[in-house]
């Protein structure tokens, strides 16, 4: 394991962040098994709390949060799932980013959501979520016009459509349940 130099702790899981062991020296020793994409963890801190996530490392977060006061590097990917958050004070560095995982439990109802990160393609979105269908080519999924009082939709095939507004409103409506995911880049506090 190579750790950041101000590394004061470091922990490592092998079941995909469920559970951590503390590590000690650098280094830890596997079961003879085979392990799954993502399952093998490393996460350390230092004497202020900083928090450094290497390249291909994750931290995962199901239900809890993280109330950064530190820094945070990450090279590696965020994963927040519903009920969990991180929150900070000040921009986070690297090349990393950020997945959170929004549970909706039923379908043909309609949600609101938002996006919690900048750069999260709405094309992408709505290509790798099982989104419902409408009427003509309209998708389940559209913004609200104060103006005129109604929707517009996202229609199918169409490319283009541009990320979405980091904090913006959105509704969707899903044909079966599940998890949708959001992508994005580090959060910037600025």
């Amino acid at each position: 394991i190579t750790l950041a130099p101000s590394a004061l702790t470091w922990e490592y899981s092998v079941n995909s962040g469920t559970t951590w062991s503390d590590g000690a020296s650098n280094k830890f020793t596997l079961n003879e098994a085979t392990y799954a994409i993502d399952s093998i963890q490393v996460r350390n801190t230092d004497a202020v709390g900083n928090i450094s996530i290497s390249s291909n490392a994750t931290l995962t977060l199901t239900t809890s949060s993280i109330q950064q006061g530190g820094t945070t590097d990450n090279d590696g990917i965020v994963i927040l799932n519903s009920g969990s958050a991180f929150t900070t004070n000040a921009d986070v560095s690297g090349s990393g980013s950020f997945r959170y995982n929004r549970n909706l439990s039923v379908t043909d109802d309609w949600y609101v959501i938002s996006s919690p990160f900048s750069g999260q393609d709405i094309d992408a979105f709505a290509a790798a979520e099982p989104l419902g269908t409408g009427t003509g080519s309209n998708l389940g999924f559209g913004t609200y016009n104060t103006p005129s009082d109604d929707y517009t939709y996202l229609q199918s095939g169409v490319s283009g459509t541009g990320n979405f507004v980091h904090g913006k409103g959105y509704i969707v409506r899903v044909s079966s349940t599940g998890d949708i995911t959001f992508t994005g880049d580090n959060p910037s506090i600025s």
